[in-house]
């Protein structure tokens, strides 16, 4: 089973509800998949945060992906 989570990033890191939510129910799954979608910048720290706690993790950036929808559409077959 894939374990995805989808995240806004709000000023280079992942949704502060997000990190909330992570904080209060770690994640027993040794492989999470994350997804970041920004509006034109990256998620250097959130990225750098989330593989901290969870090194085995993936992480994918999707800029704009209102803009990008061939980016978000190769992703999502990615990962079904």
């Amino acid at each position: 089973m894939k374990l995805v989570i989808y995240s806004p990033v709000w000023a280079d890191r992942f949704a502060t509800p997000l990190n909330t939510f992570l904080a209060d129910h770690p994640l027993k799954n040794p492989h999470p998949i994350f997804i970041f979608n920004s509006m034109g910048g990256s998620c250097k720290k959130g990225k750098a945060e989330i593989l901290k706690r969870y090194p085995n993790a993936t992480c994918y950036d999707i800029k704009s992906a209102s803009q990008n929808v061939e980016e978000a559409k190769r992703l999502a077959d990615l990962l079904s």
